[in-house]
């Protein structure tokens, strides 16, 4: 009986290869566990807020990146929509369509879903 899907070590690989479970499901997660984060984050400081987005990116968005190169762009907006979601919890602004999160918070790390694989 042929699947579909198939799990290794976390990472989610289906028959066309293309990692959209994957992603979905890093997604899915990511945004789950940042909602728990925001019901905290007035009794946070500032640096508090920056050291989990930075520990929660290299845990969730970086594991395994290195099978996401070469993805479709379609696929990869979606873990950079994760990557806006964590930068606005540390800048504390709510979700708008018009900001830009590469002004809120230059000094954390790159912002870029495309350049943490790149290098792979």
């Amino acid at each position: 009986m042929p699947v579909d899907n198939v799990r290794d070590l976390g990472v989610i690989i289906d028959s066309k290869l293309t990692m959209e479970s994957h992603v979905q499901g890093v997604a899915r997660s990511c945004f789950y566990k940042l909602r728990q984060l925001r019901s905290i984050h007035r009794s946070l400081t500032a640096n508090a807020r920056r050291l989990l987005a930075v520990a929660f990116k290299a845990s969730q968005v970086d594991y395994c990146n290195a099978v996401l190169h070469g993805i479709p762009d379609r696929v990869v907006q979606q873990l950079q929509m994760v990557m806006n979601a964590a930068t606005r919890f540390v800048a504390r602004t709510p979700h708008q369509f018009y900001t830009r999160c590469a002004s809120l918070v230059a000094g954390l790390q790159e912002n870029s879903v495309q350049d943490r694989f790149a290098g792979f």
